[in-house]
Parts: structure tokens; C-alpha cells; sequence
């Protein structure tokens, strides 16, 4: 069998094997949505669908576990050769307040609260972090249900759950989510770390924190 490294210029006798191999289709024209959400895979882009509002801000599109701070953007830099990272805040989007145009195969990923709290635990047990290492184990316990008995509930959380295990193997995305934490301390009912993109504002903050501890004084 010998490779072909010109047309026309190859003859072929009785018995001879000819092996096609084709290349790498390139989709153009679309972006991926992945992540939590209810409607992940591929997404055209065109004039009525050009930026992150007009993709997701539409009923339905978030996961019922979204975490509200915090997206991200997966974009090629062909000039460059590299891969950038762009943060944006969901919540902000569906309020209409933060737009970003999306360009052709860019990969939005959307996080859960539950994946950013595994998160946080892998980045805090890093640090000989016992607690988050109690985190980490509650989630490796959880076992997926048998195929025979498995629902589409179950699907979808083993779905989540392949999602998650990945997300904490991707030492890129886990370092860009640790660039992006502010930590939160005080009177707030659930203190502790939180990714978020420049510019959250203060009530969002606290709102994903559960809001002000009740002996805490509003005007402190």
C-alpha cells in the first residue's frame, strides 16, 4: 500500500486497496454553549443572535442551579495563536446591563453554584484545607444509579457530574477562576470566596453570600 501525493499521476491494478481518509470538518458560523444550562451544544450566530444577550437572554437558558457572578467566554486568537479567557457576569446579562459580541466558535461555559463549590473546595484542600477536603469527599461519594434503574434525571446528573470531574481536571479554568475570587467575611450568612468579573456590584455579591447576617447593622 503506498500514500498518494499527487492526482492523476497514480495507476491502480486489480487487487490494489485504496484508503480515503477524511479531514477534520470545521464548523464556521456557530458558538457552544456548555456548562448549566438546558440547551448546551452548538448555536448559530447571526444577525438576531450576535452577542451573549441575544443567546441568552431568553427564559430557560440557565441551569435552575446557575451561579449568577460568573461565565466564561472560551475564544481562539488566531493572530496570536493562543486562547483567551473572557469573564461575564450572567445575572448582569439577563438584566440587560453587560452585553458582549460573540465571534465564531467562541465556547461559553456557564457554572453551577454546586461546581463552584467543588471549586473552591479542590483550590482550599490545595491548601490543606480539611473542611474543603470533607467537600470533596461528600461529592466523590455521590455514586451514579445503576444504567438499569437510570431516569432522565439521572442522565442529566450524570451529565453534571462528568462535567464537573472535568472542569477539576482543567488546570487553566481552575486558575482562571482562583484570579477571579474575592473573599467575603463578616456578618454575611455564607462567608468565604466567590469568583466574580469586575464591576459586580455590591448587592449581587451579597445576595449569593445569602444576604446580611440579621444581628449584622445594615448602615456598618
Amino acid at each position: 500500500m503506498s500514500e498518494l501525493s499527487a492526482k492523476g499521476k497514480n495507476k491502480f491494478e486489480a487487487g490494489a486497496l485504496l484508503l480515503l481518509q477524511s479531514g477534520k470538518a470545521k464548523r464556521t458560523g456557530f458558538v457552544s454553549l456548555s456548562g448549566h444550562t438546558r440547551h448546551p451544544g452548538l448555536h448559530p450566530l447571526h444577525e438576531d443572535r450576535a452577542t451573549l444577550a441575544d443567546l441568552l437572554g431568553k427564559d430557560g437558558y440557565f441551569g435552575p442551579d446557575i451561579y449568577p457572578l460568573f461565565g466564561v467566554i472560551i475564544r481562539k486568537d488566531k493572530e496570536h495563536m493562543t486562547t483567551k479567557y473572557l469573564p461575564f457576569p450572567p445575572l448582569q446579562v439577563i438584566q440587560g446591563s453587560f452585553d458582549q459580541k460573540l465571534h465564531d466558535n467562541d465556547k461559553i461555559r456557564l457554572f453551577s453554584n454546586k461546581e463552584i463549590k467543588a471549586v473552591l473546595a479542590k483550590l482550599s484542600a490545595d491548601e490543606d484545607n480539611p473542611e474543603a477536603a470533607m467537600v470533596l469527599a461528600e461529592l466523590d461519594a455521590e455514586k451514579p444509579a445503576p444504567e438499569s434503574l437510570r431516569d432522565k434525571k439521572d442522565d442529566a446528573e450524570n451529565d453534571s457530574r462528568a462535567l464537573l470531574n472535568a472542569l477539576l481536571k482543567d488546570h487553566v479554568l481552575m486558575s482562571f477562576l482562583h484570579e477571579h475570587l474575592i473573599y467575603i467575611r463578616g456578618a454575611v450568612r455564607k462567608p468565604g470566596p466567590y469568583p466574580i468579573v469586575p464591576a459586580t456590584a455590591l448587592s449581587d455579591i451579597l445576595a449569593v453570600a445569602g444576604g446580611l447576617a440579621r444581628h449584622k447593622c445594615r448602615d456598618s
